[in-house]
């Protein structure tokens, strides 16, 4: 329910209000001392990104007085260390730089303020062309184009999509903000999801919620069609838990991975699709001439998955198929030194496998990484996909944290509108590539 907190002079002596007192004079000294060793010119904020990047606690205080300068004009704080904010409508330059960084690493990392190239960090920091103004802006991996699918709005809670010739209407927390189309083109939505419960919901057809009562309206949960993108056709089927098999903001990985495979000469190489739903990703890996392995613990997903396989042409050529506990599979191929070029991970928050695993995404995804890195050759690449609600890239990032010869990239997915600029956010991710 609650507690209190109590400073380490009043749980010595019984909480009196001396001791108190004198707990909090311990505090304001040990601040002081903090500060004192950047010269006394950092103010607390400073201080604590001084000792976060990357240059450990030692190292900040040792280099505080030559960072301090680049720093307050990087991070935005003015001359007295309070951050500054970047009023709306104010352009920054392309490009800046504070001493050099990796991709993915926030230390000292001044990237884009425009369209990103490739992710930076958690957080990308900009400098712009006023000295007296900075601010901040979310890393997002660049989205890409689906010739079968289209955002055609969001905002007050849902999302207006196009997936070949239907229009869904979905709902979608994260869109905060107001509508951009009309009344009427939401109204217009081919499929409507209604969610009954936090368990899921149903699809309702136009000519239902307009009362014509059409042949083939109504509430419908075997509603099926056919998408096309990247080469590959795809089954779309109306689920009651609002998703219809293909994840379009999942394009940007796979690209990533054709390119990757495109690069290292995709004919042999191994590709781990661990927790693959409805096999997209595979399809179109194995459709490039990768060995791939796919992996989910529903039937009714690797079902899918052989579906959109034999609607692509591939039936189950170069495309194995495994009904079993993802974390399960990955540890014994660990044991038995399979090696793959690149891994996939989309693991949900919460799940069960075959033979009632318990999956949870806080307790177990550290031992997921650990199996899925040992079986990743040199020169490979790892994809780790969340759509968990309260993790962040930065979150995600620091799952690597420690592990040698690791390339790390992480931000956010999300999908471009095809008119603004709101970009809908559609969970996290972090790109891995190990040296080699």
């Amino acid at each position: 329910m609650g507690g209190r907190w109590s400073p380490r002079g009043a749980r010595d002596s019984g909480g009196s209000a001396e001791a108190l007192e004198r707990g909090e004079q311990q505090e304001r000294r040990a601040s002081e001392e903090q500060q004192q060793g950047f010269g006394g010119e950092a103010s607390a904020a400073e201080v604590a990104l001084l000792e976060g990047s990357g240059t450990g606690r030692a190292g900040a205080r040792n280099r505080g007085l030559e960072l301090l300068p680049a720093m307050r004009a990087a991070f935005g704080f003015d001359q007295s260390g309070h951050p500054r904010i970047v009023p709306a409508g104010v352009a920054a330059p392309k490009s800046g730089a504070v001493g050099s960084a990796e991709p993915g690493i926030l230390a000292g990392s001044v990237p884009s303020w425009g369209e990103p190239q490739a992710p930076c960090s958690a957080l990308m920091v900009a400098v712009s062309d006023r000295a007296d103004l900075a601010g901040l802006c979310p890393a997002v991996f660049p989205p890409v184009e689906l010739d079968g699918y289209q955002l055609l709005d969001s905002g007050e809670g849902e999302k207006l999509e196009r997936f070949g010739d239907r229009v869904l209407r979905r709902p979608d927390p994260q869109a905060l903000w107001p509508r951009a189309a009309s009344p009427r083109a939401w109204a217009d939505a081919d499929l409507t999801f209604v969610r009954e419960s936090d368990r899921g919901g149903r699809w309702e057809r136009r000519a239902s919620r307009r009362g014509r009562g059409a042949p083939g309206g109504g509430a419908d949960q075997r509603i099926e069609w056919d998408v096309q993108a990247l080469g590959a056709t795809f089954v779309m089927r109306a689920t009651p838990f609002k998703h219809v098999g293909l994840f379009p903001e999942q394009a940007s990985n796979w690209r990533f991975l054709l390119d990757r495979l495109d690069e290292r000469g995709a004919s042999g190489a191994k590709l781990l699709n661990l927790f693959g739903y409805t096999g997209a990703a595979s399809v179109l890996a194995a459709r490039a001439g990768a060995e791939v392995t796919h992996v989910d613990a529903s039937r009714a997903a690797v079902r899918w998955t052989r579906d959109n396989a034999e609607r692509s042409g591939l039936g189950e050529r170069g495309l194995r198929l495994v009904c079993e506990d993802a974390v399960d599979y990955a540890r014994r191929a660990a044991r038995r030194e399979e090696r793959y070029d690149l891994i996939l991970l989309d693991p949900p928050h919460y799940g069960r496998g075959p033979k009632g695993q318990k999956w949870q995404l806080e307790t177990g995804l550290t031992g997921l990484l650990d199996a899925a890195l040992g079986c990743l050759v040199p020169g490979g690449a790892l994809i780790l996909s969340v759509y968990a609600v309260g993790t962040s890239p930065l979150a995600l990032a620091n799952l690597f944290e420690g592990r040698e010869g690791l390339r790390v990239s992480a931000g956010e997915l999300a999908l471009e509108p095809r008119e603004g600029r709101r970009r809908l956010p559609c969970g996290f991710c972090v790109r891995v590539v190990r040296e080699g």
